[in-house]
């Protein structure tokens, strides 16, 4: 059995053995996006591996294949709610070309395509960061999917194991709802939050950097209840363009987020949305301090903290916290690309020592950025380790996951000769890198710990 790959040669379709792992207990996951050559690779329409820390053992469970309308491409990030199955989309492929949403059994390892998507009905995923979220009080999966009917996206469910197919809740609209969702959904108050990085009622045109839109994006809600849609705010480049990021509910009422654009200066802002008077506040708009925040906002101790892209020394960027009563805001590290690199992309994240993680995505010693600490008890910083093309890996892309006192992340290039990533482990207790097992097909994606004590990564 297996799938064939673009030269016809068969593949198997699971338990093909990889480099041992050095690590403990649980069991990650992850899909590979593109194709691989030799050896312990993927197909070339991506694979779905596991690293089982009980057992240290790294493998391909499943290879995906460009034939049956099974669909192929990483298509954001993989859904797990408890059950012995995993939900992701894929970007391409499936009956219209347009991509899948799969279920993956973890007990027989293998793939069922749920259903074939349809862009101008169903919606795609063109977004790394988008996926199905569940909702225990329903028992439904719910997300947001580009594109659809209006061209703008959808909201939809689905209600498994009832139906195996997605029904649109919501369609988006340019004007007024808004125009491609791309970060996931949050739920507060048995609402869904989220946000379109363009539409609404706002100017259209043509951003220096940014490039064509229409609309500088909005912020929504929806009730999975009683199927409302309720836009809430439009952003109008006075205060904000372009929101991208997650956003970040706390326990009072408030819901805070990032825009890279937009502003005084135009280089960004982090704002406030107040869900008892419907209102939003820019606390703060960035300018000779900081530009361009690409990730969202993470908290501690009730102070909110952050990177930028952009901005400071080199244009290297910055991490900074700001105060959501006072909005007093201040730079806590100017980052230097000759020491442990710049331009910071991911969310930081706050593991059980306290303490802030995070990359940078060049510089350092090595040219490709390295892991960073930050302490917010004493803000102190710490730079961890430089990352390498050879051994690490290169460029990380998204962000950490912790299990038993280490942080996981997904590199896209380099380890090994192919350079074709690393799965990363990373040791706090004692400041090492513990596990670089080189694998292939670039994979990407922030891991996901599910309530069983078990990691997913997406690719």
């Amino acid at each position: 059995s297996g799938s064939a790959d673009a030269s016809g040669a068969r593949l198997p379709d699971r338990d093909t053995p990889c480099p041992p792992s050095s690590a403990a207990r649980g069991t990650t996951w992850t899909r590979t996006p593109r194709r691989g050559r030799s050896g312990c690779r993927s197909s070339g329409a991506g694979s779905m591996f596991e690293l089982n820390l009980t057992a240290s053992s790294f493998s391909i469970k499943y290879n995906f294949s460009f034939s049956n309308n099974e669909g192929y491409g990483f298509g954001g990030r993989l859904s797990y709610n408890n059950l012995n199955y995993i939900l992701g989309f894929t970007r391409y492929g499936g009956a219209f070309g347009d991509g899948t949403l799969y279920k993956y059994n973890l007990n027989t390892a293998t793939v069922d395509t749920m259903m074939s998507l349809q862009n101008n009905i169903t919606g795609n995923t063109n977004s790394d960061e988008g996926g199905l979220l569940y909702l225990p009080s329903a028992n439904k999966w719910i997300g947001s999917l580009q594109n659809g009917v209006a061209a703008s996206g959808n909201i939809v469910e689905l209600n498994y194991p009832i139906s195996n197919q997605l029904a649109t809740l919501a369609s988006f609209n340019v004007a007024p709802n808004g125009l491609y969702p791309q970060a996931s959904l949050i739920e507060k108050d048995g609402y869904l939050y989220g946000t379109t990085v363009q539409g609404g009622n706002s100017a259209s045109g043509t951003h220096s950097s940014y490039g064509d839109y229409i609309g500088y994006g909005t912020m929504f809600k929806y009730h999975p209840q009683t199927n409302v849609f309720t836009k809430l705010i439009d952003f109008s480049n006075a205060n904000g363009s372009f929101p991208s990021s997650d956003l970040y509910a706390d326990n009072w009422g408030s819901i805070y987020g990032t825009t890279m654009y937009g502003g005084a200066s135009g280089l960004g802002t982090v704002f406030k949305y107040d869900i008892g008077s419907n209102s939003l506040q820019t606390m703060y708009e960035f300018s000779i301090f900081g530009a361009n925040p690409i990730a969202g906002v993470a908290e501690y101790n009730g102070q909110l903290y952050g990177v930028t892209n952009k901005g400071g020394i080199g244009d290297a960027g910055i991490l900074y916290s700001i105060q959501p009563g006072s909005n007093v805001f201040n730079v806590l590290h100017l980052f230097d690309t000759t020491v442990e690199g710049g331009r910071p992309i991911g969310k930081l994240f706050l593991a059980s020592n306290n303490k802030f993680y995070s990359f940078t995505s060049m510089g350092s010693s090595n040219g490709v950025g390295g892991i960073f600490q930050f302490d917010p008890a004493t803000n102190i910083f710490s730079f961890i380790v430089a990352l390498d093309s050879t051994n690490t890996g290169a460029n990380a892309h998204g962000s950490f996951t912790e299990l038993n006192n280490k942080l996981y992340a997904t590199i896209t290039n380099g380890g090994s000769a192919t350079g074709e990533g690393v799965f990363l482990e990373y040791d706090f207790l004692t400041n090492s890198i513990t596990q670089n097992t080189p694998t292939s097909g670039h994979p990407k994606g922030t891991p996901l710990k599910a309530s069983d004590n078990k990691l997913y990564w997406l690719t």
